[in-house]
C-alpha cells in the first residue's frame, strides 16, 4: 500500500468525522462471507464503505471512529487475529502493522477486543452512534450477521445512519479515485480489443465470457466488477442475461457489457457488435441511431444536470429514433400517454447510473451533478419481434466539457 492511497482512506475517515459531532461514534462492519457450501466461501469482495474509509479488503473487519472534539478522534480497526490453523487452511491475514499501514489506521485489535473497547467509548459518551442502514444503492435485502448480532446485544440503544453522510462523500470522486476508474476502464478495454479477435459464428457466450476474465486477470485485477452480460441473438432483449450459456450464430449481434475491477472501482462498458462482422441493413439502421444519441446526450452530464434530465432528453431523443425506425407510428404517438411510456416499450431502464466503488454506486436519479462524478451513459433499445437488441455504454467524468473515460 503506498502513500497515497493510506493518506486517500484517512482523509476520507477525516471528512466523515467532520460530519458528525462531538462524542458521536461511527461502526462499520465488513460484508458477509456467503457460503459456497460445506468446505468453501464465496470469493470474498469487501464492503465498500469499509474499503472506503480503511482500503483494508480482508473478511471479518470492522471499523470504529469516536470522534472525541473538534480536533481529536479515536480510530480503531479490528481484524481477524492470525493463528496457524487459519494461515495453514484459508491463506495469511493481516499482521495488525500491516493493517495500521493500509488504512493509516494506529490502534489495531483483534476482533475479541471489539465488545469490550466499543462498549467502554459508548457508556463514557453521550453523544449518537451511527451505523450503515442501506449497504447498497437499491435498498436490496441485505442482513450483516455480525451488525445484526450486535444490535441485538445493544436493544437499548438508539442507531443512527450513516448512510446519508457516505453518500455525498462517495459521490464526487478525488483525484486518486479517478485514476483508479481510469485504469479499470483502460484495462477492459484492452480486454475488449484482444476478445474481438476471437468472435466468429458458432462461439459460445461462455467462451467469450472466460477470455474476458482471462485478459482482466492478467492485468492485474480481482476480476470482474460485476457478473458480465455475454447475449447473442434473441438474448440480447434479456437487459440481465449472465447465463451466457448461448451460441453465437451467424448474422447475430452480440452484446457485452463488461467491466474490471481496479483497487475496488469498476469500470462499466458495453459494446454490440455483429457475430459475423458484418451489420444486417437493419441491424446498421438502427445502431447508428443508437450512436447518434450517445453522441448527443453527452453534452448533459453537466454540474447542476441530473440523471432525469439525461434520461429526459434520451426519451425525446429515442422518440423520434422510434419514429425513424417505424417502431411507433405517428397515430401512436398522437395518442401516447407519455413519452415515457411510448420509449419505454423499447428501452426500459434508465440511460445512466453513477460509476465508483459499486457499478451502481451510490446516488440517485435526482442527485445533482457535480465535478468529479463519474457516470455511466448506456442509450439502448430492444427489439424482441426482430430478434435482437444494442446497447452502447461508456463513461463519463462530470465537468463544464465532459470526459468519455472509454474514449481517452
Amino acid at each position: 500500500m503506498n502513500s497515497l492511497e493510506r493518506e486517500f482512506h484517512t482523509q476520507n475517515r477525516h471528512k466523515l468525522l467532520d460530519q458528525i459531532d462531538n462524542g458521536d461514534t461511527v461502526i462499520l462492519f465488513s460484508a458477509n462471507m456467503p457460503s459456497r457450501n460445506a468446505n468453501q466461501f464465496f470469493h470474498y469482495r469487501q464492503n465498500s464503505d469499509v474499503l472506503y474509509y480503511s482500503g483494508i479488503r480482508q473478511e471479518e473487519t470492522i471499523l470504529l471512529l469516536h470522534k472525541k472534539s473538534t480536533t481529536e478522534a479515536e480510530e480503531y480497526a479490528f481484524v481477524i487475529e492470525p493463528t496457524e490453523h487459519i494461515n495453514v487452511w484459508t491463506g495469511i491475514k493481516l499482521t495488525k502493522a500491516e493493517v495500521s499501514d493500509i488504512s493509516g489506521i494506529a490502534n489495531v485489535e483483534y476482533l475479541n477486543r471489539f465488545d469490550c473497547i466499543a462498549d467502554e467509548i459508548i457508556n463514557s459518551n453521550k453523544g449518537r452512534i451511527y451505523l450503515s442502514f442501506g449497504n447498497n444503492i437499491r435498498k436490496t435485502e441485505y442482513i450483516n450477521f455480525r451488525q445484526e448480532t450486535w444490535k441485538k446485544l445493544h436493544s437499548n440503544l438508539e442507531f443512527n445512519d450513516i448512510d446519508p453522510i457516505t453518500t455525498t462523500l462517495r459521490l464526487q470522486k478525488s483525484d486518486y479515485e479517478i485514476g483508479c476508474i481510469r485504469e479499470a476502464i483502460r484495462i477492459t478495454k484492452h480486454a475488449f480489443a484482444e476478445v474481438n479477435k476471437i468472435i466468429r459464428p458458432d462461439i459460445h457466450e461462455y467462451e467469450i465470457e472466460a477470455e474476458f476474465y482471462k485478459q482482466i486477470r492478467q492485468s492485474g485485477c480481482d476480476g470482474f466488477a460485476y457478473q458480465p452480460v455475454i447475449s447473442s441473438g434473441s438474448n440480447n432483449c434479456i437487459l440481465q442475461s449472465i447465463n451466457n450459456q448461448g451460441i453465437c450464430h451467424d448474422g447475430d449481434l452480440l452484446i457485452m457489457d463488461v467491466g474490471a475491477e481496479y483497487k475496488g472501482y469498476a469500470a462499466d462498458i458495453t459494446r454490440t457488435i455483429p457475430v459475423n462482422g458484418n451489420f444486417s441493413p437493419r441491424q446498421k439502421q438502427v445502431y447508428d441511431e443508437i450512436m447518434s444519441i450517445q453522441r448527443q446526450i453527452k453534452q448533459y452530464y453537466i454540474p447542476g444536470s441530473s440523471i432525469d434530465r439525461i434520461h429526459s432528453e434520451f426519451e425525446n431523443l429515442m422518440l423520434e429514433a422510434q419514429q425513424r425506425l417505424e417502431l411507433v407510428t405517428k397515430n401512436e404517438i398522437a395518442h401516447q400517454e407519455s413519452v415515457h411510456a411510448t420509449v419505454k416499450r423499447n428501452s426500459p431502464h434508465l440511460c445512466s447510473h453513477f460509476i465508483g466503488l459499486d457499478v451502481h454506486d451510490v446516488g440517485n436519479r435526482h442527485t445533482t451533478l457535480k465535478n468529479g462524478m463519474v457516470l455511466s451513459c448506456e442509450p439502448a433499445i430492444y427489439i424482441p419481434k426482430e430478434g435482437f437488441g444494442i446497447r452502447i455504454e461508456t463513461d463519463i467524468l462530470v465537468g463544464e466539457k465532459p470526459i468519455d473515460l472509454g474514449e481517452e
